[in-house]
């Protein structure tokens, strides 16, 4: 588990700097940490969070002091100065915490939340000893864990498959600061595009429970 991030002195970073590219890069600074504060981790780490902030530094210094054009060893030099004793697995975790996707709400449903029966009531199955997404509105795909019971599983199963991939609700942090970076081949050369998260419309046929319990999505927003 990575430690808490030292703290940095910006003022020691910008001495003697230009002061066109000091303020440029305090701007961007400012824009970093607004965002940051507001923002969360997705499902790919949280101790690494805090760091977010020390990797958007250490890219602001790159582009708006150094302009991007630097030596191997200025940049070793610049992380060290930026990271301290840190090393790059922090770094790169840091990376890793803050690529937009979508993370469910927390909720506690240790029930299952189908209904059943003519009037519709509360199912009382036993609901299976892991979670499963339930949809919470069909238009957007949006959905949180639930443990359904055997019999309500399958349809639960069937409209997750056809709800379209939610838009992401965390990370983001440094796309939103650096959008001059291509990202793709960022995180490509970091070997964390496997983490990219794409919300695009569901293509799986959905299966068609066969008879009853059917499930109903009492939250579901009307299209």
């Amino acid at each position: 588990m990575p430690g808490p991030a030292p703290i940095l002195d910006l003022e020691s970073l910008i001495t003697g700097i230009n002061p066109t590219r000091a303020a440029a890069f305090m701007r961007r600074v400012m824009r970093l940490t607004y965002i940051h504060a507001r923002s969360r981790p997705n499902d790919l780490g949280r101790f690494e969070w805090p760091h977010v902030i020390r990797v958007g530094i250490y890219l602001a210094y790159l582009i708006d002091i150094a302009g991007g054009r630097v030596s191997e060893e200025e940049r070793k030099h610049i992380f060290a100065a930026v990271w301290g004793e840190t090393d790059a697995v922090t770094a790169k975790g840091a990376i890793r915490c803050d690529i937009p996707r979508y993370c469910p709400p927390r909720t506690e449903r240790l029930r299952c939340p189908g209904f059943t029966g003519p009037r519709g009531g509360q199912c009382r199955g036993r609901a299976l000893l892991y979670y499963e997404p339930y949809i919470i509105n069909r238009a957007t795909g949006e959905w949180v864990d639930a443990a359904f019971c055997p019999a309500h599983a399958p349809a639960a199963r069937a409209i997750a498959a056809a709800a379209p991939k939610p838009p992401t609700n965390s990370g983001g942090v440094l796309q939103a600061v650096f959008p001059e970076i291509k990202w793709d081949g960022f995180l490509e050369r970091l070997d964390l595009a496997k983490h990219v998260y794409e919300p695009t419309i569901g293509t799986e046929e959905a299966p068609t429970p066969s008879g009853p319990p059917r499930l109903h999505i009492v939250r579901d927003t009307p299209n």
